[in-house]
């Protein structure tokens, strides 16, 4: 049994100071062994709690130093001496049990073996000393650095196929964010590269300047040089990438419409857009005369290049608006995150830099547009002479027809939803070689170990598995990066470590950081420069650093986030009500 059991709840807002922590404890202590005289049964009578069969009432880990002194045990014609014995079951979900001896501190651990492994234990325990140790080196060091024990392991790449030399390395000029210009020099460099396969079609670098230069003119006669909102109803093919490149190169900004979305949808998105410019690959389609306004502009992208008009071209700057993506919003109505050129360059050195994007990669493009994966592959892809290849799920027969195509396109990365990625290896890889992928992404929703084994079952021992957060308002923030070897810390897949020039913190209900879970929050001179027409929002969810944090904008994301031992981030759901749906963002508000 155990005497003097007390119940202690602990203090650990505000990520204190170890030494401010252990001043809380010591307090809560002493006031606890003011009481301490009345038994825990009496308690458990006084409360009475909920009970349940899975865990002991109020408390589930014991802390038990025992201090007390120790006298062996003389019997005459006897040698005595104590071991330990393994009683089989342990009291709690987890007990740690302290011993003075003379040669210090022992440790050990008594866990539900329901609950933990005995390898996590093993692990633990080794935390706990490398915690101490950190602790005696700096005692004021912060709650939340203290408990990350461990530097987090991330696999190296595979190199791309092919040749790679010096020439492919292309200076990313984020702060004049030159986004056509990088396009432009791509353009340049790898004229006959093919930019966008399509089944049995390929249109080169030149041929896709020379259609989205197509585009550009016919916008700018339209606009008459002025910058405006564009929006696009397009297909998921090669035309619907020369109309949203042709609507940057006029100066506009693009917002894309599903075509499979309900017309009274399109229609709110493009009265908040102000739109007057719709860019589509069917002019006489029945939606089109479902959602057109008497005043709105109709042009019709080209099927193929045609002939180039001399028009005068608009010169963009960096904070000029890319595009406007309309998600779900909380109040009912659709609202548009608005991202700038510069944004959009960063976002695509960003996603370029951490999976080695270069001219040889071939990516799948399985999202559609209107979504920020769409900007992650079409960018990503573009800005570095790489090959697009748009694969239209829904159009496709069955999961085996997707893995033929990109089988036999030797796909290098691909990108999907957790779900489209099940969807896709529902059936398994079977005959499929998908030898040639080196990278697989996921993205958009949460990811599950059981995504994890479908991947390491499926794609070769070098592939590298990549699991990313980021939200329209940021694009990309978060990357986990594993290969077959990789062990999870459980059912979860992590979502990582920054990328590049971006700082994540998890911050409480009040706004300070957290060193162990909380709201995430993204820093970054590249999040998002707030919603189109709501300016409230705008200001609740893009706040300023606080006082002694940099000047940079926070993003506050409405997401949850734990720490690992190393570092890295767990999702762990939503503060409100949001769901994600196969990658859509869904507010209940919107259904009602």
């Amino acid at each position: 049994c155990f005497l003097n059991t007390l119940v202690l709840r602990t203090n650990l807002h505000g990520n204190p100071a170890f030494t401010e922590l252990l001043q809380r404890v010591r307090q809560t202590t002493l006031d606890a062994y003011d009481n301490q005289e009345l038994p825990f049964e009496k308690l458990l009578e006084v409360l009475q709690p909920a009970r349940s069969g899975a865990y002991t009432p109020i408390i589930q880990v014991m802390f038990n130093l025992q201090n007390a002194p120790t006298s062996s045990l003389a019997l005459d014609g006897l040698q005595v001496e104590s071991f330990d014995v393994d009683r089989g079951t342990a009291k709690f979900d987890l007990s740690a049990v302290l011993a003075e001896h003379q040669d210090g501190l022992h440790v050990g651990f008594e866990y539900n073996t329901d609950l933990f492994e005995a390898a996590t234990m093993t692990d633990m325990l080794a935390q706990y000393g490398r915690m101490l140790e950190k602790l005696v080196a700096d005692p004021h060091i912060s709650l939340g650095e203290l408990v990350r024990t461990r530097t987090p392991v991330v696999p190296e790449l595979p190199a791309p196929r092919g040749p790679v030399d010096e020439r492919d390395e292309l200076h990313w000029d984020v702060p004049r964010g030159a986004l056509m210009d990088r396009f432009a020099a791509i353009v340049e460099r790898y004229p006959e590269r093919p930019a966008v396969q399509e089944r049995d079609t390929c249109w080169t670098y030149r041929e896709l300047s020379i259609w989205s230069t197509h585009v550009a003119q016919t916008l700018a006669a339209a606009t008459q040089g002025k910058r405006c909102n564009v929006a696009l109803l397009l297909k998921h093919d090669a035309r619907m990438v020369a109309g949203l490149l042709g609507t940057l190169q006029a100066g506009c900004a693009y917002v894309p419409l599903d075509p499979h979305a309900p017309a009274a949808r399109l229609r709110s998105i493009m009265v908040s857009a102000e739109i007057s410019i719709l860019l589509t690959d069917d002019a006489g389609n029945e939606q089109l005369q479902e959602i057109g306004a008497a005043d709105l502009t109709v042009l019709a992208v080209p099927a193929r290049p045609g002939a180039v008009i001399p028009v005068k071209s608009v010169q963009s700057m960096p904070d000029d608006l890319a595009y406007i993506l309309f998600t779900s919003g909380s109040t009912g109505t659709p609202k548009g995150v608005m991202q700038t050129r510069r944004n959009v360059l960063h976002h695509a050195r960003a996603y370029s830099e951490s999976i080695a994007l270069t001219a040889h990669d071939r990516l799948t493009l399985l999202s559609t547009y209107g979504f920020d994966a769409a900007v992650m592959d079409i960018f990503g892809a573009l800005l570095n002479g790489a090959c697009l290849q748009p694969l239209d799920v829904l159009a496709t027969a069955g999961p085996q027809a997707l893995l033929e195509r990109i089988s036999a396109s030797a796909v290098t990365v691909l990108h999907a939803t957790p779900t489209v990625f099940r969807y896709l290896l529902s059936e398994g890889a079977g005959r499929h070689d998908l030898g040639k992928v080196r990278v697989v992404v996921l993205g958009g929703e949460v990811a599950t170990a059981g995504d994890f084994e479908l991947f390491s079952a499926a794609f070769s021992e070098s592939a590298i598995f990549v699991n990313g957060l980021g939200p329209s308002e940021s694009t990309t923030a978060l990357q986990f990066r594993a290969n077959r070897h990789t062990r999870l810390p459980g059912n979860a897949v992590p979502v990582g470590l920054p990328v590049i020039d971006t700082e994540v913190l998890l911050v409480d209900e009040f706004g300070e950081v957290s060193g162990i879970s909380g709201e995430l929050c993204i820093r970054s001179d590249y999040v998002s420069s707030g919603y189109w027409g709501r300016q409230d929002l705008t200001a609740e969810r893009f706040v300023r650093a606080a006082e002694g944090r940099s000047g940079r904008v926070e993003y506050r994301s409405g997401d949850r986030a734990r720490y690992l031992p190393d570092g890295q981030l767990v999702f762990c759901g939503r503060l409100d009500e949001q769901l994600k749906i196969r990658g859509h963002r869904v507010e209940p508000a919107e259904i009602e």
